[in-house]
């Protein structure tokens, strides 16, 4: 029987192999397997120390407001829902004007404006 053969890695930070490696990061993916990130012992201190998933989805599950809280909110407020949940920005009005450099004193041919009643002012 051989003996078990040490990890080899390759240092994120300075890019030298080592059969010392830590994990500095995981990556995570919607599709396939994620994968781990490895720096040397000497590098490794230069990173931040790799979050608990669960501790992460606590925080999450703790600043979400329920869809009552959202309802109430955009009352008190005369916004819509959307905007109170953060599902879509303040919009910003467009003008569309004859060149893509106008002169101070050359009027725009027409703006575009939000249509969420939220955003009109």
């Amino acid at each position: 029987m051989s003996a078990a053969r040490k990890p080899v890695r390759m240092c994120v930070r300075c890019a030298r192999i080592t059969d010392d490696p830590v994990v500095v990061s995981e990556v995570h993916q919607a599709t396939g397997p994620g994968f781990n990130v490895y720096a040397c012992s000497t590098c490794a201190p230069h990173f931040p120390p790799v979050p608990d998933v669960l501790d992460l989805l606590e925080e999450a599950l703790a600043s979400r407001r329920t869809t009552e809280e959202i309802t109430a909110d955009s009352r008190a407020s005369g916004r819509t829902q959307e905007c109170e949940s953060g599902e879509h920005d303040e919009c910003t009005p467009m003008e569309v004007y004859e060149s893509d450099d106008p002169a101070p004193d050359e009027l725009p041919f027409f703006s575009i404006t939000c249509t969420y009643a939220c955003h009109s002012a």
